[in-house]
């Protein structure tokens, strides 16, 4: 079983990481496990396994010829003779673990926000954070809402830390509560403000 060409460029400290069952005929029947840096036109040993181990057990090899190899392969290799029938090998689980500046996840920083009032606006502000990418806006008539979907406003992109909403300042019918939403280029990562109101202007829900 062989693997298709892997692109392991900037990557270090590599290692093979896999489950097997190998239960063969010891000293005939042998498991190798190799590795190729050139797309498989030369192959090199990491381990070979033979003999009874019927249970499940978690291999992990260092791999170091792979590292940062941009035509890697891998391939689990079974050499058996016609005496003596056992059950075999067991491959499950593969994995290629290695350690790589690209694989850095930055986490967003949640803004704090607050809260001003000019003429007929809401002035919702926060200190912009250095890793942070952009800004999403939500907004809910219901306080310490979760946002989502039907509370979005509109996207900012950093360093831009300001938005001015003019929709129902004073109504106590429309007594709106606002959520910023702290984004990182490239990574699924969120992290939201805490949440602000206008009833930090000494207006009431409307009954």
């Amino acid at each position: 079983m062989t693997s298709p060409t892997i692109d392991l460029s900037g990557v270090s400290n590599v290692s093979l990481n896999f489950w097997q069952i190998c239960d063969t005929e010891a000293g005939w029947d042998y498991c190798y496990v190799e590795v190729s840096s050139n797309g498989g036109t030369s192959w090199i040993p990491l381990a070979s396994y033979d003999g009874a181990h019927t249970t499940w057990e978690q291999i992990t090899l260092s791999a170091p010829t792979l590292n940062n190899v941009a035509n890697a392969k891998i391939r689990f290799r079974f050499y058996s003779d016609t005496n003596t029938v056992a059950d075999g090998w067991h491959v499950d689980d593969i994995k290629i673990i290695g350690s790589s500046a690209s694989c850095t996840t930055v986490a967003p920083t949640a803004p704090v926000v607050t809260i001003t009032k000019s003429g007929g606006q809401v002035i919702v502000d926060w200190t912009h954070q250095g890793a942070n990418s952009a800004y999403e806006v939500y907004r809910s008539a219901t306080p310490y809402f979760t946002p989502g979907p039907a509370t979005y406003v509109t996207t900012l992109i950093a360093p831009t830390s300001i938005y001015a909403d003019s929709s129902g300042l004073g109504n106590v019918d429309i007594n709106n509560n606002w959520v910023i939403r702290a984004k990182v280029s490239g990574s699924s990562l969120v992290w939201d403000s805490n949440v602000v109101g206008e009833y930090e202007f000494g207006l009431q829900m409307a009954p």
